[in-house]
């Protein structure tokens, strides 16, 4: 048969074959399920008894073997994609020239008219003038033209090969970093163990997809530095913008405020008086609040000068949300957090599971290809 090659994929030596559909099928279970309650739902399904059914043993390395197969795929493209395009593979730099061409045909910022028609709704429903948006100078992006990118961490209990008996869990997690790359026509999802490496997949899917040249760039983070820092180093070339998530911001005042004012109910009323004023970008203003706080209201022992240098720290990635917001803009990386969940968190972190660094990251892997609608497509490659 003329296709017979991927009806039945490559083997070892006393393998049993799989067709391709019952590859799929096996990885599809056994990223939705514990190994164990996923091969007997695989025996079931395959008919196999007694002699004939699938180990455990067999099944894990089987999905793990996979998963590894996958990354090595993704290295190898993202290294051909790289060089393809004038850029280092390792530290994702580009080179001089290429540089400067991608510069200057980045896109312009959206409709000055809208912005302006939604700032002045916006401050039309706020008398006062701490709470009104100025003229800002961050520029909005046009959505049509942008790429937004959601980067994140997600960390699940590291398995130790060897424990002594009574010795004690050291805590080390296993870190999968996730991205969530969208634009106005599609969404893809990436991911891989470390930030720095994932970062580079990234560029290198938007070269790829030529989402690089004729794209504003625009990146959501929960304002972790390794983000910053990674970001920073491989995106030089290229003008983006980064906004702190606004769950974020939000939650790390609840908490500030939380330790500093007494009361539950005046540390309520000063904090949605500080998110009103956050709300619109007005870090000079949030910061102004904070210190002229009554001191009668603080503990002894508060974190208001703490709150203040966080908010000060993203000062350039705080925007205002409210204008975003009226324009039908992002203000979240719930994206990427929706898609740790799926690609990790609903596998791996349950009670009593642990995790080797290559285990952790091929059902990562494998979970990415599924939430992309692209396992068996791949399969076809690889198999």
């Amino acid at each position: 048969m003329e296709n017979g090659s991927n009806l039945v994929p490559k083997h070892q030596p006393k393998e049993r074959i799989y067709t391709l559909c019952q590859m799929e099928l096996a990885l599809i279970v056994g990223t939705s399920q514990s190994y164990h309650k996923g091969l007997k739902l695989l025996n079931r399904l395959l008919h196999r008894d007694s002699d004939s059914k699938i180990r455990f043993r067999t099944y894990r390395d089987f999905c793990e073997r996979m998963g590894k197969k996958c990354e090595d795929y993704i290295e190898q493209e993202t290294h051909t994609v790289m060089l393809t395009h004038h850029f280092d593979p390792e530290s994702g730099k580009a080179t001089e020239w290429i540089a400067s061409e991608l510069k200057a045909n980045a896109k312009p910022c959206g409709d000055d008219t809208a912005i302006h028609n939604a700032i002045e709704k916006i401050n039309g429903t706020r008398p006062l003038a701490d709470e009104q948006i100025k003229a800002s100078e961050w520029k909005i992006e046009d959505s049509k033209q942008t790429c937004y990118i959601s980067l994140d961490d997600i960390g699940v209990k590291h398995q130790k090969e060897r424990r002594k008996e009574d010795s004690e869990k050291n805590g080390v997690y296993v870190w999968n970093t996730v991205a969530d790359i969208e634009t106005c026509k599609d969404s893809y999802t990436l991911t891989g163990v470390g930030m720095k490496k994932t970062v580079v997949h990234v560029l290198a899917y938007l070269l790829q997809n030529n989402l690089i040249a004729d794209k504003t760039l625009v990146f959501f983070t929960d304002g972790a530095k390794n983000i910053f820092a990674n970001i920073s180093e491989v995106f030089s070339f290229h003008p983006y913008t980064i906004i702190l998530d606004w769950y974020h911001l939000k939650k790390r005042c609840q908490e500030y405020l939380s330790m500093s004012v007494k009361g539950r109910e005046k540390r309520n009323a000063v904090l949605q008086k500080l998110l009103r004023i956050l709300w619109v970008g007005n870090v000079d203003e949030a910061i102004a609040y904070l210190q002229n706080l009554d001191e009668s209201t603080l503990r002894p022992i508060n974190r208001i000068d703490d709150l203040c240098q966080y908010i000060e720290k993203h000062r350039e990635h705080i925007p205002p949300y409210a204008l975003r917001a009226e324009l039908g803009l992002r203000n979240s990386s719930n994206r990427v957090e929706k898609a740790n969940d799926l690609c990790v968190a609903q596998r791996q972190k349950h009670n009593g599971m642990s995790w080797s660094t290559s285990g952790s990251s091929a059902l990562a892997q494998i979970s990415a290809l599924i939430l992309n609608n692209q396992l068996l497509s791949w399969l076809n490659i690889v198999a």
